[in-house]
């Protein structure tokens, strides 16, 4: 069900306003040919380092967003990659992918790491997605579980808050004891809608998804194949970057200065880089997010959640998880512009 909630800072922040629109196309078209793998460079950036343009402004937006002296005397590293299409992106917490997988490859870990759930990741301090371009078709939120790093997590009862202090809970966004006041059983789900020029920042370690139709979880079946072209209808293209601390993610390319390979490069401080600077972050549109009380007479319909990866990444047997919530929780998914706060039942589940 939804609740009505107050304005607060919560650990999943989205902004308007980021990009003009000419940036957002020179790094669409930057995207396109940079390609689908995942790169990476390191913070703070060399002096006459060269840099792509795609590393240019994640560098500009998160100096903008956390200050030129966040990073400090240490290393910071941003994993990114694109995607150009609204595809299905089913349920997942961001971890450092190479790594679990020379895990899940070692026959004499595996029940030790099935044992550890959730904690046996190493997970991003945050996770982020640029909008660039989204077609006029596109119902494609980017929905996040705060909280909850996991499929299994969805069904675990964990302390959630409806009306969060100053300090937002720990570094992980999930609210200390006493802030937290929602029923354990509720399920909050954050919906952010696909909007060119937005930026989302969520907790590294929290579940995330993009459900294409935009009420795939309310369906019993989906049948036919979805339509990709032209783009200025079914277009979604985004940069995905995360922010890693100590070291790099295992076996992702990594620029401390000097480029990448076959890819289109800018020094720092060239003629270019104009392009590619963010607004101040003064004339960044923090979005509030909107909680709907719901009506006694409303109608609540089962949820199915799709799941991504092996058994022990989905913490879950099963491909699916069960919820429960309001109908109009579709009408929230189906929104183009408003940010929303929705809850959901796992008492189902």
């Amino acid at each position: 069900v939804f609740h009505s909630v107050s304005a607060y800072s919560p650990p999943v922040q989205v902004y308007d306003n980021v990009i003009s629109s000419a940036t957002a196309k020179y790094l669409h078209n930057s995207a396109q040919a940079v390609g689908l793998g995942h790169r990476s460079f390191a913070r703070p950036l060399k002096a006459n380092g060269t840099y792509g343009p795609i590393e240019l402004a994640l560098d500009a937006i998160l100096s903008e967003m956390d200050g030129e002296k966040a990073v400090g005397d240490k290393k910071q590293y941003v994993e990114y990659w694109t995607r150009q299409e609204w595809r299905s992106i089913e349920a997942h917490a961001d971890v450092d992918e190479f790594r679990a997988k020379e895990e899940d490859s070692s026959v004499a870990a595996a029940a030790d790491l099935i044992s550890l759930g959730p904690d046996g990741y190493r997970y991003p301090k945050y996770g982020h997605v640029l909008y660039l371009q989204v077609g006029s078709n596109v119902r494609g939120p980017t929905c996040v579980w705060p909280g909850r790093r996991s499929g299994g997590e969805l069904l675990r009862d964990v302390l959630v808050s409806t009306e969060p202090k100053e300090d937002e809970g720990d570094a992980e966004g999930i609210p200390d004891k006493e802030s937290c006041n929602a029923a354990a059983n509720m399920v909050e789900m954050i919906i952010v809608p696909a909007l060119r020029g937005r930026l989302l920042r969520f907790p590294g370690s929290a579940l995330h998804a993009v459900p294409r139709p935009h009420d795939l979880w309310f369906l019993p079946f989906v049948m036919g194949s979805a339509s990709h072209t032209p783009a200025e209808a079914w277009g979604r293209s985004v940069v995905l970057f995360n922010i890693w601390e100590d070291h790099p993610p295992k076996g992702v390319s990594l620029n401390s200065g000097e480029g990448h390979k076959d890819e289109p490069v800018i020094e720092v401080g060239g003629g270019d880089v104009g392009k590619l600077h963010c607004r101040a972050k003064v004339d960044w549109k923090p979005m509030s997010m909107s909680g709907t009380a719901v009506d006694a007479d409303d109608e609540i319909v089962p949820a199915k959640i799709w799941l991504l990866g092996n058994e022990r990444r989905r913490d879950h047997p099963m491909r699916t998880v069960k919820l429960s919530g309001s109908i109009r929780i579709q009408d929230a998914l189906a929104e183009q512009e408003l940010v929303s706060r929705v809850w959901m039942d796992n008492e189902l589940g």
